[in-house]
């Protein structure tokens, strides 16, 4: 690449951005906080032998900043694979803790001979290593493309809320689970004012005013 091309490439960044110094960084995940630590996790496209394959990748800082690179914990069935969402189980709702550490659980879609089935891995030591959840978990949209899920526990209710966003439909799926195991279908809403993106979230506010004063 040309100086003028490198300069022109670095301007464009924020000051403060973590890059790769060997791996093409693909989905990354918004961080978590966790036992005192900003965790944020993304795949790498790593090859092999003439061969390429997915694997998911952890980092780790104090201060947003600053940061430290750990090996790959988690490959991927497919190369056709997103990073998902990753949660921490705080009160161990799947079960898959223990009585003193409870689980980091992420859910991640593959594309595997052409059908998108939804994956669950768990970690018990902050994410640097995997398990594979060997079960189904009970969530098929019947769609052919990958969207990243939005996780999130909802206290009021107990239950733990994905968001799942229908690209080529243009609509926003709603699924709840009292386990982050067993997914039932909620809701769902959209349109075509909805841009054709993944990733979107859902947020709670509270607010002072109600809408019959609108």
């Amino acid at each position: 690449m040309s100086k003028s091309k490198t300069d022109k490439l670095a301007s464009s960044k924020p000051i403060y951005h973590y890059a790769s110094s060997s791996h093409q960084i693909l989905s990354p995940v918004a961080p978590i906080y966790y036992k005192g630590q900003y965790r944020l996790y993304f795949l790498q496209s790593v090859l092999e032998q003439s061969d390429s394959k997915t694997e998911s990748c952890l980092i780790q800082s104090n201060d947003l900043i600053h940061w430290i690179t750990n090996a790959p914990g988690l490959s991927f069935k497919s190369n056709e694979s997103l990073a998902g969402c990753i949660v921490h189980d705080h009160k161990n709702t799947c079960g898959l803790g223990t009585a003193t550490k409870s689980p980091l659980v992420t859910i991640y879609g593959e594309q595997i001979k052409g059908k998108q089935v939804w994956s669950m891995s768990f970690s018990l030591d902050g994410g640097k290593n995997w398990q594979v959840y060997p079960q189904s978990i009970g969530l098929d949209i019947k769609k052919s493309k990958l969207c990243d899920p939005f996780i999130f526990w909802h206290p009021e209710s107990g239950r733990w809320i994905m968001v799942i966003s229908l690209i080529n439909e243009f609509k926003i799926q709603i699924h709840t689970s009292k386990n982050l195991i067993k997914w039932e279908f909620s809701s769902d809403f959209g349109g075509t004012h909805l841009s054709k993106r993944s990733g979107h979230e859902l947020r709670s506010f509270h607010c002072r005013w109600s809408i019959n004063k609108m």
